[in-house]
């Protein structure tokens, strides 16, 4: 398995679509390794590398918006992704028709109970 290495400006990870491993920076603290407001301590997601190593296969979180922070308050993590940015799947996926992909109710902010967030669902019998 070939690694690759996705900047978090240049190619931060799309809902739906499909990566298949390798290195991200991290989302939570945007690969600096520190916890964003605070003197120096080592940030909990990637334990102070900046960068987490993903098993594929993963699609980007819709909830987050690959940010690994909850909207809500910007250093609460993500409750989907748990900081990452990404959700894993089992394959083959389509997009939730409950939340259209975007990984949360319709009329509430919290995640989708049908996909739990991820905004894919897998698709059964094949």
């Amino acid at each position: 398995m070939e690694w690759e290495i996705y900047g978090y400006k240049e190619s931060r990870p799309k809902a739906g679509k499909i990566l298949r491993g390798g290195s991200l920076k991290c989302a939570y603290c945007k690969g600096s390794g520190l916890v964003p407001n605070t003197r120096g301590s080592k940030c909990h997601i990637c334990r102070g590398e900046g960068t987490v190593h993903i098993e594929g296969p993963v699609v980007g979180c819709p909830f987050c918006n690959g940010r690994g922070t909850s909207k809500t308050a910007s250093r609460v993590t993500c409750p989907v992704c748990r900081g990452r940015g990404v959700v894993p799947v089992v394959e083959p996926i389509e997009v939730c028709s409950s939340c259209q992909g975007k990984g949360k109710e319709l009329q509430s902010k919290l995640p989708c109970r049908t996909c739990k967030g991820s905004g894919v669902v897998t698709i059964k019998g094949r």
